[in-house]
């Protein structure tokens, strides 16, 4: 993978952290913006279109890569049918505990990043 995609996917990546370490009525804007809401399913989306492809390209760090996988394993447990409504900005998914968990996931793993 070229530098300036590695890059690229860096910045990316650093972004939909900072979005997952937001306060829940700045994550509501985000996908407002973007016409997603009320899914939230964004939000995991972007962090996995850049995460898996520096994992891939062994292109992080061993703080990053372990502050990142727990990040991306939180999210992973929070899937399925049975956790639908976790995903569901019009229920009120966004103030629930995992979400908060997200947050802190997602603010040690900013902490981490070098972008």
């Amino acid at each position: 993978m070229e530098i300036e995609t590695i890059n690229a996917l860096r910045k990316q990546l650093g972004e939909a952290v900072h979005n997952l370490s937001q306060d829940s009525r700045s994550q509501e804007s985000y996908l407002r913006s973007i016409g997603t809401w009320p899914s939230l399913d964004e939000l995991a989306l972007d962090l996995d279109d850049a995460y898996l492809p520096l994992v891939d390209n062994s292109a992080l760090s061993q703080g990053e890569l372990a502050a990142l996988g727990d990040l991306s394993s939180a999210l992973g447990s929070m899937s399925g049918p049975s956790n639908a409504q976790l995903w569901n900005g019009e229920v009120g998914a966004l103030d629930q505990s995992e979400w908060n968990r997200i947050r802190e996931l997602a603010a040690k793993a900013s902490s981490r990043l070098d972008v």
